[in-house]
C-alpha cells in the first residue's frame, strides 16, 4: 500500500503543486475524521459498550491516562515539549499557517485543526481498547497479535457485515489521511530545498528550470520516505524517531525568534550538537557513565531493555535539547553578530499581522504600503525580542487550554463513567 499511496500523491502533488495539496487536504481531512470514528460504534457494540470493556479488561491501569511504567507524566511532559520545539520545523507548517487569508484565519485554523486531530486520536485510543477487550473475549492469544495490524483487523471483522461498501470507504479514508500529510510535506520540503539551497548556488535560471528541480527533489524526498517506512520496525518507533528529528532544527528557530544575537553559526551548532548528543546517549559507554552518577538512580535516568541498561527516553530528550540550546548560544556569542538590518526586517515581518487582500511581490518583505506594526516588548533595549502578549493571544491561549482540559476530562469521564 505504501508505494501505491506514494505514486498517487506524487502524481497530483507534482501536477498541481501547493494549490492541489490544499484542495485535496480539505477533502482528505473530512475523510480522516470519518475513518477515525467509523469503526468505533461496531467495536464497542461487540464487547458490550464501555462497561463491557471495563469488565473484560479488569485492570484500571489500562484505562489510565498514564502508565506505571513507560508513559508516565514525565514522559508526557518531555514529549509535549519535544513536539512544541519541533512543530515549527516541520516542512509543511509554513504552508499550513500561511494558507489563512488573515492572521486570525491562520491562528484559528491551526489551533482548531490540531484540536480536531486530538479528538480523532482519542477515538483511535478507545477503538484500540475495545479491540483488546474483543480479543480477550474471543480467547485470542494476545502475544501473537501485531498491534500495528489491529485497526485493520477490526475493520475487516466488523465493517463488511455492517453495511455494503463501508470497508472500502474506510480504506479510502485511511489512504486519504496519509496522503493529506505526505503531499504537503513533499511540496514544502522540495520548495524549501529549491529556494534556500539550490537557487543561491545555481543563479539566474528560468522558473521552469527551478520547477523541474523542485519536482525531481520531490521524487527523491518521497523515495527516502518510503525507504524509512519499510526500515522502521513498527509505527510507534517510527513516530518517536520523527518526533526526535524535527526539534534539532526547531531549537534554532525558537532561540532566533526571541534572541537577536543568535546567528547562523549558532543555528548550525545547535542542530549538529543535538544530533551528536542524541547519538552519544545511545552508546553503552555513555550510558554506563551516566549510570555511575550518584543522582542517576534517584531520578530514574536508567532503565533496562533486553537485559541491558539504556537511558530513559525522557532524560535522553532533556539532555540533547539542553545540549543543543547551550551549544547554539555559546557559538553565537563567540562568532560575529548577525546583520542588524536583516534581523530587524525579520522581526518587522513576524510582528506585523497579515492584512486582507495583501499582494506579495517579494518574499521576506512587507507588501507595498504596509507599515511595520510597533509592538510593546519586554527587555526593551536588549537583544531579546519578547513581545508583550496581546489580549487576543492571552484569550486564545486560555481558551485553547480550556479546550484541552475539557478533552482530557471528557476522555477520563468516558472511560470511567
Amino acid at each position: 500500500a505504501v508505494p501505491v499511496v506514494a505514486v498517487l500523491f506524487v502524481a497530483y502533488g507534482m501536477a498541481g503543486g501547493l494549490g492541489a495539496a490544499i484542495v485535496t487536504d480539505y477533502i482528505q481531512g473530512i475523510l480522516t475524521v470519518l475513518f477515525s470514528v467509523m469503526l468505533l460504534p461496531w467495536t464497542l457494540s461487540a464487547v458490550g459498550g464501555l462497561s463491557g470493556v471495563r469488565e473484560t479488561l479488569n485492570d484500571p491501569s489500562m484505562l489510565s491516562m498514564v502508565a506505571p511504567e513507560g508513559v508516565t507524566p514525565f514522559f508526557i511532559a518531555t514529549f509535549a515539549v519535544l513536539s512544541l520545539v519541533g512543530i515549527v520545523a516541520q516542512p509543511f507548517i509554513m504552508g499550513v499557517c500561511g494558507a489563512g487569508r488573515t492572521e486570525m484565519d491562520g491562528r484559528f485554523g491551526f489551533v482548531a485543526g490540531n484540536l480536531i486531530k486530538r479528538i480523532c486520536t482519542a477515538a483511535w485510543a478507545v477503538t484500540g481498547i475495545a479491540a483488546l477487550a474483543w480479543y480477550m473475549q474471543e480467547g485470542a492469544d494476545l502475544t501473537s497479535i501485531d498491534p500495528d495490524q489491529v485497526y485493520g483487523q477490526m475493520a475487516a471483522e466488523f465493517l463488511p457485515s455492517a453495511f455494503p461498501g463501508l470497508l472500502g470507504l474506510f480504506l479510502a479514508s485511511i489512504l486519504a489521511g496519509v496522503m493529506s500529510s505526505c503531499d504537503s510535506m513533499m511540496i514544502s520540503a522540495a520548495g524549501l530545498f529549491t529556494e534556500n539551497l539550490y537557487k543561491p548556488l545555481v543563479k539566474n535560471r528560468s522558473s521552469d528550470h527551478y520547477l523541474l528541480i523542485g519536482r525531481c527533489i520531490s521524487i527523491l524526498i518521497v523515495l527516502s520516505g518510503v525507504f524509512v517506512a519499510f526500515w522502521m520496525s513498527d509505527v510507534v518507533k517510527g513516530l518517536k524517531f520523527w518526533l526526535k528529528i524535527a526539534p534539532m532544527l526547531g531549537i534554532a528557530f525558537w532561540i532566533g525568534l526571541f534572541w537577536k544575537r543568535y546567528n547562523a553559526a549558532g543555528a548550525w551548532m545547535s542542530t549538529a550538537s543535538g544530533f551528536i548528543v542524541w547519538w552519544l546517549t545511545l552508546q553503552p559507554g555513555v550510558v554506563h557513565w551516566i549510570q555511575s552518577l550518584p543522582f542517576a538512580k534517584p531520578l530514574g535516568m536508567i532503565e533496562n531493555a533486553s537485559d541491558k541498561p539504556i537511558l530513559h527516553e525522557p532524560w535522553q530528550i532533556v539532555i540533547y535539547l539542553m545540549a543543543a540550546a547551550f551549544a547554539g548560544i555559546i557559538a553565537s556569542l563567540l562568532t560575529k553578530s548577525p546583520n542588524e538590518a536583516k534581523v530587524n526586517q525579520f522581526h518587522q515581518l513576524i510582528r506585523t499581522p497579515v492584512q486582507p487582500g495583501e499582494v506579495i511581490t517579494t518574499s521576506c518583505q512587507l507588501p507595498a504600503g504596509v507599515q511595520p506594526l510597533h509592538r510593546a516588548t519586554w527587555f526593551t533595549g536588549s537583544n531579546f525580542e519578547v513581545p508583550v502578549p496581546s489580549k487576543t493571544s492571552v484569550v486564545g491561549f486560555f481558551v485553547s487550554c480550556a479546550a484541552v482540559g475539557a478533552m482530557i476530562g471528557g476522555f477520563i469521564w468516558l472511560m470511567w463513567a
